[in-house]
């Protein structure tokens, strides 16, 4: 029996671009009503290892006005401190799972109308995207069940679907113990394969 070629189903967009979140908003340091809503959130140390940043309210200062633009860390000002700092901040508040916290957070902020947490939110959600390349698939699909679209880093549409792999394993089952293949079997087949795998070839994190 040859070896199957599945092509890509028309049921699956093509590299449909990462979600906007709104247009990007000049930044600024955080004000102090923001500073309260975001503290409770990154108080407990990020880590056991390594120094915790010497200014905490600073060091997210920086994660924001990288995750605010397009820039890479790099181009982060010195006024704010060593791009290092900044992207360590990041992957320690990640390594201690704040993010998934951040994401419950945001979600139950969603409908807030006080303008400090609404400008917050696409803060956060702008540094969950820089981070999502160090986040689980599950913590991914996490922000996309919760509604928080704008912090994943692909089309909702091109993300994996492991919901689908029970579908693909029967539609596989039945597909290799015919002994001829339907075009009805073949085509959901691979329609099931291509949703289920999903495709990040589209994935941007800024």
């Amino acid at each position: 029996m040859p070896t199957p070629r599945f092509p890509r189903s028309r049921l699956l967009p093509r590299r449909l671009p990462p979600p906007n979140v709104t247009p990007l908003e000049p930044w600024a340091p955080m004000t102090d009503a923001e500073w309260e809503a975001l503290q409770p959130l990154v108080s407990p140390q990020e880590t056991r290892r390594g120094r915790p940043a010497a200014d905490r309210r600073r060091s997210w200062d920086a994660v924001f006005h990288v995750a605010l633009s397009r820039d890479p860390w790099r181009a982060l000002p010195p006024h704010l401190g060593k791009p290092g700092t900044a992207h360590r901040t990041l992957l320690r508040a990640h390594r201690a799972g704040l993010m998934q916290n951040m994401l419950f957070y945001l979600s139950s902020k969603a409908r807030s109308h006080r303008p400090e947490l609404r400008s917050l939110a696409l803060r956060l959600l702008r540094a969950i995207r820089r981070i999502a390349g160090c986040m689980t698939l599950q913590a991914i699909l996490l922000a996309k069940r919760l509604g928080l679209c704008p912090a994943l880093p692909v089309h909702p549409l091109n993300l994996p679907r492991p919901d689908l792999l029970p579908a693909l394993a029967e539609a596989a089952r039945r597909l290799f113990a015919a002994p001829r293949w339907t075009r009805a079997d073949r085509t959901l087949f691979e329609s099931l394969h291509n949703l289920a795998a999903g495709d990040l070839r589209a994935w941007s994190t800024r």
